[in-house]
């Protein structure tokens, strides 16, 4: 199937799944959904032409006919199949999904703490409960993204949580998404809003994972709202069938003293995006952005970031480390927009990656735009193998050569890990990047 062929069956997928609204297909939402098509009609899967994706061929995705993804029955057997497949997340309320469906009967909504609110995105959408901003928000990141359009035309599967103002949530949510062999190929397109209100606290981990050899195309968005002095630990991990594919967007916009932590972890899919857009929009907001990356195999794993200081006396810092095998290729495209009212600025970015292997690739883009005289921005980027004088030392130690290079790439690795916040997630997550790592060391 070539890329216009792709195109018509997303089309044609469109047009059953409008007909199944019924009288949603006359609502306000609809209409963005309708213009999103249209947009994504017209701008087509990316090629290596597009500047922002030219370093990933999508041909494998494109060339896969998916299935839209049906709702599966809430069998509490599927509860357990996601947790063990999963990082442990101790005293965290769970939502599950399935296949890119919310499954509420199988999560923890008794367990959500006062001053959260969860809604299903479909039951949200037809109360026209969601925030007067997301039809907005949804209208304007299509724009220059085929995959966001892709999934704005078929919003319906996801949730929406509003954390309400002033409320301090100690236990971070957790949003569990499983992927299962038996329903592919498929493609499903969750939507997750999220509304941080002002003074409000808290913390949200995205989980994805899938049962091993399970091919289907998860395109998730996420729109993101922080209101002043807001503060957002968001993780997102990314564990899903190497035969899978995943794109994922997220877009963050923080008011004024807000700041929002993004920490992605990447280990799944055969080919991953995996985009961050954060606007600085008030005075004294800051974002983080780290994330490691740890592909195995044939694995593409693609990073694409974006913070714009849209206004002064705002901060940001951002740093990305990859630890890339076997015949692995990542990519790092990293970019700071300040903006010629932003004075005040002080921003930080770099790339830091280490390679395992002399067939792993690795191409690495770190950028400022800078319009305004007073600011402090610094970037860089860093390509490298193991320090063979480190490495010396661990086996004159009598340490064997598989076990001390898996030691000092997941030091390498593992420094993302130690700035995540919650820490009843770190020991999980790096026991499973250990792991990673040592399977790398002993082929």
């Amino acid at each position: 199937m070539n890329r216009e062929e792709s195109i018509q069956t997303y089309q044609e997928q469109f047009a059953a799944f409008e007909a199944s609204l019924n009288g949603g297909a006359q609502s306000a939402f609809h209409a963005v959904r309708r213009d999103a098509l249209q947009r994504f009609a017209e701008q087509g899967f990316p090629t290596l032409r597009d500047e922002d994706w030219r370093y990933t061929n999508f041909n494998p995705l494109t060339g896969t006919t998916f299935t839209p993804a049906e709702r599966p029955e809430a069998d509490a057997a599927l509860r357990v199949t996601a947790e063990a497949l999963a990082t442990a997340m101790p005293n965290a309320p769970t939502l599950l999904f399935v296949d890119g469906y919310f499954m509420q009967g199988l999560s923890d909504l008794a367990q959500i703490p006062e001053g959260i609110e969860v809604r299903d995105l479909a039951s949200a959408l037809d109360d026209n409960a969601l925030p007067l901003e997301s039809a907005a928000t949804a209208a304007a990141t299509f724009r220059h993204n085929p995959f966001t359009a892709l999934n704005t035309a078929f919003t319906r599967q996801g949730v929406s949580v509003t954390v309400r103002r002033n409320a301090v949530i100690e236990q971070p949510l957790h949003l569990l998404f499983l992927s299962r062999a038996a329903a592919g190929p498929f493609v499903a397109h969750p939507r997750i809003v999220i509304d941080v209100q002002e003074n409000a606290q808290c913390g949200i981990v995205e989980q994805y994972v899938g049962e091993a050899g399970a091919v289907y195309f998860n395109n998730v968005v996420s729109d993101i709202r922080l209101g002043e002095n807001a503060v957002l630990h968001h993780v997102v991990m990314q564990d899903e069938s190497t035969a899978a594919y995943h794109v994922g967007a997220n877009y963050v916009s923080v008011a004024r003293a807000g700041n929002y932590g993004n920490h992605y972890i990447g280990l799944g899919s055969s080919i991953l995006r995996n985009g961050i857009h954060g606007v600085l929009s008030g005075e004294g907001a800051h974002c983080t952005m780290n994330g490691t990356f740890v592909p195995g195999g044939t694995q593409h794993m693609d990073h694409f970031t974006v913070i714009d200081h849209a206004v002064a006396h705002c901060t940001s810092h951002e740093q990305y480390k990859g630890v890339l095998a076997d015949e692995t290729r990542g990519v790092f495209t990293g970019k700071i927009i300040v903006r010629p009212d932003a004075q005040k600025t002080d921003a930080k970015q770099s790339n830091n990656n280490l390679l395992l292997s002399e067939t792993a690739q690795i191409d690495t883009r770190p950028q400022l735009e800078i319009f305004a005289d007073d600011v402090k921005c610094t970037h860089g980027a860093t390509v490298g193998r193991i320090n063979d004088d480190q490495l010396f030392y661990l086996l004159s130690r009598g340490i064997d050569r598989a076990q001390a290079g898996n030691i000092l790439s997941f030091a390498f690795a593992s420094d993302i890990v130690s700035r995540i916040p919650i820490a009843s997630l770190r020991d999980g997550i790096n026991d499973r990047l250990y792991r990673r790592l040592e399977e790398s060391w002993k082929k």
